[in-house]
């Protein structure tokens, strides 16, 4: 048998590890209330404290919010609409589970 030529392989570099993926690589991010915006939570409060862009099950997000008071009947109604045109109506003391800010109103 004849010797083997036996060649030094160079070392290879350590990997790399990035902190930020490469831009083609990248996707906008979406966030919700922003980091100034109200921290907000699933809770159960009054009717009376919905606000608009608070979440309903059942109705969405909220973009009209009316409270009226019917004098004869002594009734409060909130009247509230959200996304695709869904309405309902709740009493004035009644709870209602939403995503709204901690703090209501």
């Amino acid at each position: 048998m004849t010797d083997i030529e036996r060649i030094p392989v160079p070392a290879t570099p350590p990997a790399t590890i990035r902190r930020k993926m490469p831009e083609p690589f990248t996707r906008p991010r979406l966030v919700i209330g922003g980091p100034d915006g109200p921290k907000r939570e699933w809770r159960t409060i009054p009717a009376y404290d919905l606000s608009i862009g608070d979440i309903v099950p059942g109705v969405g997000r909220l973009y009209k919010v009316d409270e009226t008071t019917y004098l004869p009947e002594g009734r409060w109604v909130v009247e509230v609409e959200g996304g695709l045109d869904n309405r309902r109506s709740f009493g004035g003391e009644e709870l209602v589970f939403a995503y709204a800010p901690e703090s209501a109103r």
